[in-house]
């Protein structure tokens, strides 16, 4: 998955082919020759030098393949699902562990979040995590640790998106985020409106804003208004007691999606000139 991470300002990248250890797991990647892999480079780099690091796993995608089962039944996907995500528990512990003997624990940032859920057949035809917009889809957990700049745990409810994490990391460590960046950072508690959008399907897109969710297709009329203070499953549409609120939404994703695409294309555009 190159077109992931190439561009990025990496100065090393490395994948499962690279890395090796068993591939009998999900895509064959195996998380802990990838933890050793990764420490490994920690320790290769100049001492005292900082570093950024961004460790991808893939546990807990489908086929939640896991090498040696773990400690639920695997008789479903559900029971498969949660060895996966126990099995890349497991491997974070390791890691942490590997920062913490090596003396770099106090100051390290830690970010750790899920880039998608997962479904399984919570709304009709809902499983895996990229086709529909529900919150099985789209809720996911999000941890910082920040020794020495942030102290004690904090809940925070305001609504945030994955695109507020790197002006997040920025701010934590004293720098402003570039203006062309669309998240702002968590650490500021203004409350924000979350966007996103499915991909491989028809052009699903979807916000939250506070307590409301909406999610609907670009070039159709199914658009669906949910609640989720009353209504955390998303089993009532009102959209059509609330009117105003559905147009406005509706209106504000067709733009943004619009915006997307220019930014997409303009961007395509400048990396061939400087190609």
């Amino acid at each position: 998955m190159q077109s992931v991470i190439q561009h990025r300002g990496f100065d090393v990248l490395e994948d499962a082919g690279a890395i090796g250890g068993n591939d009998d797991s999900s895509f064959g990647v195996d998380e802990a020759f990838t933890v050793g892999r990764m420490l490994s480079w920690i320790d290769s780099a100049p001492r005292g030098r900082p570093f950024f690091l961004a460790y991808l796993p893939i546990a807990g995608h489908h086929p939640y393949e896991t090498p040696g089962g773990g400690p639920f039944s695997s008789s479903d996907d559900i029971g498969r699902y949660r060895n996966a995500v126990h099995a890349g528990d497991v491997s974070l512990g390791r890691l942490i562990e590997g920062i913490r003997s090596r003396g770099l624990s106090q100051n390290t940032v830690w970010i750790i979040f899920g880039d998608h859920g997962e479904a399984f057949g919570q709304h009709d035809g809902n499983y895996g995590h990229t086709f529909h917009l529900y919150e099985e889809n789209v809720h996911v957990p999000l941890l910082i640790a920040a020794p020495g700049i942030l102290n004690g745990q904090t809940r925070v409810s305001n609504v945030v998106s994955l695109l507020d994490t790197a002006p997040t990391i920025l701010d934590l460590v004293g720098l402003e985020a570039p203006a062309e960046d669309q998240g702002h950072s968590m650490l500021r508690g203004t409350p924000q409106m979350a966007l996103f959008f499915a991909d491989y399907s028809v052009g699903r897109v979807g916000l939250r804003d506070g307590r409301w969710k909406f999610i609907g297709e670009l070039g159709s009329s199914r658009w669906r208004l949910f609640d989720l203070h009353s209504d955390p499953l998303e089993r009532l549409d009102r959209s059509a007691d609330q009117p105003e609120r559905t147009r406005w939404y509706r209106e504000h994703l067709h733009a943004w999606a619009a915006a997307q695409k220019h930014r997409v294309l303009s961007g395509v555009h400048q990396t061939l000139e400087i190609e």
